[in-house]
């Protein structure tokens, strides 16, 4: 159950009559409550809020109620979940999705639609027990079908291209980032380039001596595709862990 409220300063006032109630806060973000309690119903969830917002005199929404939902935790304590990173299926079929990769603006698309596919198929998971087996087998079986389409060439660079935002004029940044690599590529060619300007590149060799071959925008690609045949499966790999029980 998530309930949101409004004000930093009631989240932990919330927390208390939450936990009076015999609930048990299962993860708090700045204006919401994650909550749980056995065989409590929305009825219940309703009361309570109801409750919290007369003692705190803010309004508090009960969102929606949970059939499964996973916090991804940090990787330096894999015990502590990361704020606004999480993801989970509500009773009505609804996903709710913040933080993963597919979220972020550079995740390349091969990468969010392997993650979308398997969201697609745990939303049918009615509980913790049923999101395992589809994983196990129908997600595991998806991942594997995205790294069989790089391992046999069955993608476009629209597939594995990043995008990012010039954060400077080309000739001014310092450090050979890949963002930088592909700007000053691309100037070298005569393209005029300024800070706010979006660029698309492919992931070619990352672990080239040389900078201007770890990358190669997307302009630049008249002889053929040509991708880190190591990067891109270690991608998909790292999307994958999100969703693996801790």
């Amino acid at each position: 159950m998530l309930f949101r409220s409004f004000g930093r300063d009631r989240l932990l006032m919330a927390k208390d009559i939450a936990e009076r109630q015999g609930y048990q806060v299962i993860h708090a973000l700045v204006d919401s409550l994650y909550l749980w309690k056995l065989n409590a119903a929305r009825a219940d969830y309703q009361r309570l809020a109801d409750e919290i917002t007369q003692t705190t005199g803010l309004p508090i929404d009960v969102e929606g109620i949970y059939k499964w939902i996973v916090f991804v935790p940090s990787k330096s304590s894999p015990r502590i979940g990361v704020p606004n990173r999480y993801f989970g299926a509500m009773q009505d079929g609804k996903l709710k999705v913040r933080g993963i990769e597919m979220r972020r603006h550079d995740c390349p698309a091969i990468v969010a639609d392997m993650q979308k596919e398997i969201l697609d198929v745990l939303r049918q998971a009615g509980n913790a027990a049923e999101y395992q087996a589809l994983l196990n087998t129908r997600g595991r079986d998806i991942l594997e079908k995205y790294l069989a389409r790089l391992r046999d060439g069955a993608v476009q660079a629209t597939d594995l291209a990043i995008s990012t935002s010039l954060s400077k004029w080309p000739e001014q940044y310092t450090h050979a980032t890949r963002a930088a690599i592909a700007a000053q590529s691309l100037a070298a060619r005569g393209v005029h380039l300024r800070p706010g300007e979006n660029i698309s590149y492919i992931l070619t060799d990352t672990d080239s001596a040389i900078p201007s071959e770890r990358v190669r925008p997307i302009q630049m690609l008249e002889d053929g595709l040509v991708y880190d045949q190591q990067e891109y499966p270690r991608l998909l790999r790292l999307a994958y862990e999100p969703f693996l029980p801790r």
